[in-house]
């Protein structure tokens, strides 16, 4: 009887034994996790020049989102915001890697229709940022009214100069939305526009270009009290050009976004007004965006990112600090 007795418990021992070194070698294995596959989207901006430096925020929005939303997101762009047939080539070879979406800053509204075609035709998600495109099918747009900032220039530059007095434009470049729509929403807008517009002329973003122009369009129309630049670029060369002329301070200026020379310039009185956009909040909600389309989500055709009328006066509350100065901390 005993021995029974001794048989079983060292069977019972063994038993327990055998279930808390299972226990024991579960506990201590790897554990192995399902992969998670990360979109893969392609970011095409119209510059990789460091002016304007609008396109190096937008980069930043898109950087913080990225990592935010755990996506892999490739950022390229041609030289220049003329070079379409370089942005052309980029969106093609975008379209050989078969990304899940691209985000596209169209450098020209009818020429870069064809290219997204092919792009939406082989199933990948478009998203347009600041500058739309001439093809319905994209998934979103992503960036501001720019007939409406338009309409904003013209109430500044009703303000600034009487109704009779002259103005002269410059703008980017010619075949962008964003140009097309800014022109329109001012002339549209401005009073008198038909006897007041003295001239237009686009620089191609190139603040050199643009002061020559000032300098010629000045003196080939003397009567000019008030310039509106359309971009960061064109703003910059005005300023530059009513610099060498010594009339900084005398013709009125009006500008579309900003930047440190910009800022600058406002504190000497060169510029009395810009309108400010949000180039952080383009590329951190396109990204958003395409990662909720590719989740299946439902979302509105366009998002407005909205812009800002900023004079000396306000330059220096918060909430322009925050659209002057945007950290991605």
């Amino acid at each position: 009887m005993a021995k029974r007795y001794y048989v079983l418990l060292l069977c019972f021992f063994l038993v327990c034994l055998t279930a808390i070194l299972l226990i024991f070698t579960h506990q201590n294995a790897p554990i192995s996790f399902q992969p998670v596959e990360k979109y893969n989207i392609r970011i095409i901006l119209k510059s990789s020049a460091p002016t304007p430096a609008f396109w190096r925020i937008v980069e930043q929005g898109v950087d913080v989102a990225s990592k935010e939303f755990e996506v892999s997101c490739q950022v390229t762009a041609p030289k220049s915001e003329i070079d379409v047939e370089g942005q052309i080539k980029l969106v093609e070879e975008a379209i050989a890697q078969k990304p899940d979406a691209i985000v596209l800053a169209a450098a020209d509204y009818d020429r870069l229709a064809g290219v997204c075609k092919k792009a939406v035709e082989q199933g990948i998600r478009l998203i347009t940022v600041d500058s739309d495109v001439n093809y319905d099918k994209k998934s979103c747009f992503v960036g501001i009214d720019n007939y409406e900032l338009g309409k904003k220039l013209a109430q500044q530059v009703d303000l600034l100069i009487g109704p009779e007095e002259q103005f002269g434009v410059i703008g980017h470049v010619s075949t962008v939305f964003t140009a097309i729509e800014r022109r329109q929403g001012l002339l549209d807008n401005v009073r008198n526009a038909d006897r007041r517009l003295a001239d237009i002329q686009y620089c191609n973003s190139s603040e050199e270009l643009a002061k020559q122009q000032t300098i010629e369009m000045l003196q080939k129309y003397p009567s000019i009290r008030c310039m509106v630049g359309l971009n960061e670029s064109s703003a910059v060369g005005i300023c530059k050009g009513l610099t060498e002329l010594g009339l900084a301070g005398k013709i009125k200026v009006v500008a579309c976004d900003s930047s440190t020379q910009l800022i600058q310039y406002m504190e000497m009185g060169t510029v009395q007004v810009f309108v400010v956009q949000n180039p952080f909040n383009m590329g951190y909600v396109s990204v958003k965006q395409a990662v909720r389309i590719l989740q299946g989500k439902k979302i509105d055709p366009a998002f407005d990112t909205g812009s800002v009328v900023v004079t000396r006066e306000n330059l220096y509350t918060q909430e322009n600090q925050k659209l002057l100065f945007p950290f991605t901390n």
